[in-house]
């Protein structure tokens, strides 16, 4: 069908300049408009991503195109029910309900929304902004919207995030909510005025995800995406019947012997394959997500005790190093050990067992495998009790486009936003309705119940502090197996629990 004559294309977005050519200019670190200044000393070695488009940028050559929703999803889920084995493919989005019109404030200003954050897995994100940017009220106005990739892992992100904060060069940043009770401490971030917790509520949103959302009371932040971890098990690479034992491993709901059966099964494989369940064990953020996850498995709560002060806490975490081999929790030989070095892992057939994100499940079984056969073999099952996991988007206290950048956090948290976005790369919904819809129900099964009951980390103004020294300090007790968890681990951390 042609394009109506009567409607006004949505500006597009070119792509930032590659710094890695030869032959191209050093980019831009600044959006137009924006004023140099000196970066605060505890981010002077972040590097700051290059300008993603002008802001009046002359429409020219059309628009991208919409990323297909028909994904191809060559993977198995292992339902929590019953030891389910169940396969699906992703249909198209569905249309959600209509959207308030663009603010005053969003018309007077840039005509750029600038956003920043991690990986954007097959452009998703990208493609949200640009559904955003084709709506009549966007058109109408001459908005547009762009996403900059900052960073692979949460903590890395989070470094030029506060950058950009602080160089007053972002509109919107995508942050882990673990960091957001510091920005607002910093007064880097402002409070949202249209969308509003009872909004989100009314959309279905999980009450844990928006509760990440809010500090003091007022909401700072909107889910963007939901994380709920899933162990990740090649059963072409395990030995005889603990292909079963694994398939048996759906139906377990305690985490305690969750986890000492699936470090069992990693132990039974067959070559050369790691003996124990692969984890993020990198010196990052998945690190601290892990050992959170664990200890509660083994009856602690790091959330309410992030000093790990109380008895419970304490047997948990002697137990858990009785339980679990301590190779698991050594830093990588190579120094990665994030999720896409685990996803290498699996691929390489390096490793049987593994925790991974729902996003980094797909990039392991969307793409074309080179054995069919052994790609079914591929069985995910949800984590009980793990923890809460996904990304939120808070504004910047600095926004020359604020109104703009509110439209766009509330359209990012609608029912088409959230189906587009699991579409196009396996983002988790974070609304209960959607995950009623087949083409995600088929695939993610009873994870909105995982959603529900998953264990939070602890909210602390200085969360970034806290969370370098717990995986360092517990990571130390583990390996090295040292005996004294009062002075070793109790003391340092509660140093900076605050």
């Amino acid at each position: 069908m042609g394009a109506d004559a009567n409607t006004t294309p949505a500006p597009p977005t070119p792509a930032p300049p590659n710094p890695t050519s030869p032959n191209s200019t050093p980019p831009n670190p600044m959006p137009p408009g924006a004023t140099s200044g000196t970066t605060p000393p505890e981010v002077l070695s972040t590097p700051i991503p290059p300008d993603p488009i002008p802001p009046d940028t002359t429409p020219a050559g059309g628009n991208p195109p919409l990323i297909d929703a028909k994904v191809d999803r060559r993977w198995v889920l292992g339902a929590a029910l019953g030891g389910i084995v169940v396969g699906g493919m992703i249909g198209a989005p569905l249309p959600g309900p209509n959207l308030p019109r663009l603010s005053s404030t969003g018309r007077q200003t840039n005509r750029n929304v600038y956003v920043y954050g991690g990986d954007d897995i097959n452009g998703a994100r990208e493609n949200a902004l640009t559904v955003w940017a084709r709506t009549p009220s966007t058109l109408d106005a001459g908005l547009t919207a762009s996403y900059q990739e900052i960073g692979n892992t949460s903590t890395d992100q989070f470094a030029v995030v506060r950058t950009l904060l602080a160089r007053g060069l972002s509109d919107l940043i995508v942050i882990d909510p673990q960091y957001l009770p510091e920005l607002v401490a910093k007064k880097q971030v402002r409070r949202f005025d249209d969308v509003s917790t009872d909004s989100l509520a009314e959309l279905g949103c999980y009450r844990g995800l928006v509760s990440q959302c809010t500090v003091d009371g007022p909401l700072y932040a909107v889910p963007l995406n939901a994380d709920a971890p899933m162990l990740v098990i090649n059963q072409a690479l395990l030995r005889g019947s603990w292909k079963a034992r694994a398939l048996e491993l759906a139906t377990v709901t305690d985490p305690k012997e969750f986890w000492t059966s699936a470090s069992a099964i990693a132990t039974n494989t067959t070559g050369n394959v790691a003996r124990t369940v692969l984890l993020q064990t990198g010196q990052y953020e998945g690190m601290t997500v892990c050992l959170s996850e664990l200890i509660g498995a083994f009856g602690g709560d790091v959330g309410s005790d992030p000093a790990l002060t109380t008895s419970r806490n304490r047997d948990a975490l002697y137990d858990l190093r009785q339980a679990i081999p301590r190779g698991t929790f050594q830093v990588p030989a190579n120094g990665r050990g994030d999720e896409d070095a685990t996803v290498a892992a699996m691929q390489a057939n390096t490793a049987a067992v593994a925790r991974l994100w729902p996003a980094q499940c797909h990039k392991l079984t969307a793409g074309p495998p080179p054995d069919e056969a052994r790609a079914s073999e591929y069985l995910l099952i949800p984590v009980p009790g793990g923890v809460l996991g996904g990304q939120v988007i808070a504004m910047a206290a600095q926004s020359r486009n604020s109104g703009a950048a509110e439209e766009v956090a509330g359209f990012l948290a609608q029912p088409l936003s959230q189906l587009q976005l699991f579409s196009a790369a396996g983002y988790v919904p974070t609304l209960a309705p959607v995950h009623a819809v087949t083409s995600v129900h088929q695939e993610l099964r009873d994870l909105g119940r995982h959603l529900q009951r998953a264990t939070l980390r602890p909210a602390l103004r200085d969360y970034t502090t806290w969370s370098a020294r717990f995986s360092t300090v517990v990571r130390n007790y583990l390996v090295h197996q040292s005996s004294d968890i009062p002075t070793e681990v109790s003391r340092p951390l509660s140093e900076v629990a605050r």
